[in-house]
């Protein structure tokens, strides 16, 4: 029983760290991870709308007179590229 406390205690401490570091994710991130999908210049995306939850970043990546919402998925460990779609 004490080690499956432990365990649940691990996971809960280790999503609480990767929630964490998704709240503290940068605009300039957001920009290069925006631009790499969009095939576009990392400076000329304005960022908006950021949230997030354990997992997922979710933001607003606009270009001139375009507005995508783009979405990734971030671990401790694992990054995913940003989806983008037109809104």
């Amino acid at each position: 029983m004490k080690k499956y406390i432990l365990l649940v205690i691990a996971i809960t401490q280790l999503t609480a760290c990767a929630a964490l570091k998704n709240k503290l994710t940068t605009e300039q991130t957001l920009q290069q991870k925006a631009a790499y999908s969009l095939g576009v210049n990392p400076e000329n995306i304005v960022i908006s709308n950021k949230e997030t939850d354990d997992k997922t970043v979710r933001f607003t990546a606009s270009i001139k007179d375009k507005t995508y919402a783009c979405a990734y998925q971030s671990t401790l460990t694992i990054q995913t590229d940003a989806i983008c779609q037109l809104k």
